[in-house]
């Protein structure tokens, strides 16, 4: 018997479509020559036109509502608070999306900071030692010396003595494997991995548009989103069958895995995710990414660098502009040493510019310290879980009990007094 059929089938619709990939995505548009005008330094920063996707009033309104229901005619205390806290959490999100509309940075921030956290010292202190090794480990002289040589004037003063993360915990990377040349093929590698864990009901998509650069799932429409052959063949690092699995392992192994055991669940608000769920999510997904293809560095690196940067975690907060400028020396440091220097110039451009709209999107970009803070779960969950698994590698196969994040004390002890997970000896 499932505890909340009846709330969740009150609201499963909203919950789907828009969930927690989907309501804090604001559209951004900017036009080709509002990118240009900003690279050639004609304005300080860009210009991003936001257009809401849903209507923000009877969105809060419906959320309030169920809210005030729940608490006051659900029996069941742990179900209860389980959907007062996932609520909450839906209603600040609308919150985030009205201040993206009105422009209200300082509101945005707040909001983003109730559902995400804000960059901690602790992630931050690993961010600059590994860093600093990066320019230390560079050649002192042309382009990437120059920007080695300001990375460390800012970085090098962070005190990373007291640095507790250790990279040597990830697994070697896997070369030498074939490259994975169209869609088709990559559809194949998916549509294997739904069959071997004994998903049905979903569909692997190939992108007609040649606009989809990355690989997503979609529980609303429970399909798996694949690039077309032309954005495979253009990848700056080749796409190989070993990473095609690992993405597999990321986007069907956990997520599409997750969701579809949450749904058979005694609690079916297991199958959209518990609030604040994220951060163990994507911490476990890139886990088992790595199990597959191995890795150099942490997940999240580069988005918590600029996080970092941009609320002043080096005791100076930034814009879009001051940021992009040190993402910018940062991607000349850490770019393919064969390219040549006009190939490095430009790989670093786009890598900075990819990486400041992400964090800066739904914000203006021109007030210091005001960002998205919802990519800092994934360095934050990837280190967690690899510690998790370090202490307690038993916990393991109840990860996949449903959309909950094992890192959180209170989604534990809810589960455990449902009887979904059991009790845990430390």
């Amino acid at each position: 018997m499932q505890l909340d059929t009846h709330w969740f089938g009150r609201f499963e619709d909203v919950f789907r479509a828009r969930d927690e990939y989907g309501l804090s995505e604001t559209l951004i548009q900017y036009n080709v020559r509002d990118k240009k005008t900003f690279l050639i330094d004609e304005v300080e920063n860009p210009s991003f036109k936001y257009v809401p996707k849903i209507d923000v009033a009877s969105h809060t309104r419906f959320f309030s509502d169920l809210r005030t229901e729940i608490l006051s005619t659900e029996k069941n205390e742990v179900v209860q608070e389980l959907y007062n806290q996932k609520l909450i959490q839906q209603i600040a999100r609308i919150r985030m999306l009205i201040a993206t509309i009105h422009r209200d940075d300082a509101e945005f921030y707040a909001a983003s900071v109730e559902l995400y956290g804000q960059p901690k010292k602790k992630y931050f202190t690993y961010v600059a030692m590994r860093v600093c090794e990066h320019a230390r480990n560079t050649q002192m002289s042309g382009m990437r010396g120059a920007a080695a040589k300001r990375l460390l004037k800012i970085f090098s003063k962070i005190d990373t003595k007291k640095n507790t993360i250790d990279v040597s915990v990830l697994p070697p990377v896997v070369n030498g494997d074939e490259k994975v040349l169209t869609s088709q093929q990559a559809r194949q590698i998916f549509e294997s991995r739904l069959k071997e864990d004994g998903i049905s009901g979903w569909r692997v998509v190939v992108d007609r548009t040649r606009a989809r650069t990355h690989f997503s799932v979609s529980q609303q429409e429970k399909t798996v989103n694949v690039p077309n052959s032309t954005q495979l063949r253009i990848r700056k690092k080749p796409f190989t069958v070993i990473h095609a699995k690992a993405i597999a392992a990321h986007e069907i192994g956990v997520h599409v895995q997750r969701a579809e055991n949450g749904a058979r669940s005694p609690l079916k608000l297991l199958g959209v995710g518990l609030d604040r769920y994220m951060k163990g999510e994507e911490g476990l997904a890139t886990f088992m990414q790595q199990q597959v293809e191995g890795a150099t560095e942490f997940a999240g690196f580069e988005h918590y660098l600029a996080a970092s940067l941009a609320v002043g975690l080096d005791g100076k907060k930034r814009d879009f502009r001051s940021v992009y400028a040190i993402l910018m020396d940062y991607f000349l440091v850490v770019a393919p040493e064969h390219e040549d220097e006009s190939a490095i110039s430009d790989y670093a451009e786009k890598m900075a510019w990819r990486f400041c709209v992400r964090i800066f999107r739904g914000t203006t970009g021109r007030n210091t310290g005001y960002i998205f803070t919802k990519d800092i779960v994934y360095l934050e969950g990837n280190v967690e879980i690899w510690d998790l698994m370090t202490s307690a590698p038993e916990r393991f196969s109840d990860f996949f009990v449903g959309k909950y994040d094992p890192l959180n004390k209170q989604h534990l002890s809810a589960l455990q007094a449902l009887g979904i997970l059991p009790q845990y000896k430390n």
